[in-house]
């Protein structure tokens, strides 16, 4: 179980996550590494989720939910409490303005 925590931590812990007004970057991985790019007009909605264990060290998740056929669903894990979710709201509104995106319901 130990060694279970300790393999989680270090993931966290070598994850890198880059948000910009035009795209969010994730880099993960300890012994094999992975980046995953989502544009901000392809992000549909956003999830954060804090179980307890989070919370006492004042961390959240951020689940993205995007159109991207290869990224539908971009995990930001273990990332610090903060508004994140407005920067990002207002990143995907920008972007979809300046790439003139409409979306039809």
């Amino acid at each position: 179980m130990i060694g279970i925590a300790w393999y989680r931590f270090l993931f966290i812990c070598n994850s890198r996550y880059v948000i910009t007004p035009e795209i969010v970057r994730v880099s993960r991985g300890i012994f094999f590494k992975r980046t995953d790019q989502i544009e901000m007009y392809r992000i549909k909605d956003y999830i954060v989720t804090q179980p307890f264990s989070l919370q006492l060290f004042r961390l959240m998740d951020l689940t993205l939910k995007s159109t991207d056929p290869e990224n539908p669903i971009l995990w930001l894990r273990g990332i610090p409490e903060s508004q994140i979710i407005d920067t990002i709201r207002r990143y995907v509104q920008e972007a979809r303005r300046d790439n003139r995106i409409y979306e039809i319901t």
